[in-house]
């Protein structure tokens, strides 16, 4: 049996910088978040290959430049309603 993802999420670090390009290889959807105010180099480097990038803060949008800044969405961090 096959299986073949819809879509991959990362959530940063260096491991995840191979599966995205393998994602962008095999045409399957990919979102990063990043939870930081400043993007890290995994995310950075992902940015170039994912369908989304998602910040949690408005001013976060002004690292990523080009054509890449249309691929991001201000979502927050997630957080627990205790909180």
């Amino acid at each position: 049996m096959k299986v073949r993802p819809n879509l991959i999420f990362s959530k940063g670090g260096y491991v995840t910088v191979p599966p995205i390009i393998a994602s962008k290889m095999l045409k399957i959807r990919s979102v990063t978040h990043e939870s930081d105010f400043t993007p890290g180099l995994a995310t950075r480097i992902n940015s170039k290959f994912v369908d989304r990038i998602l910040v949690p803060y408005n001013e976060t949008q002004k690292y990523f430049k080009g054509l890449i800044k249309d691929k991001v969405v201000v979502t927050g961090n997630p957080v627990r309603e205790d909180f």
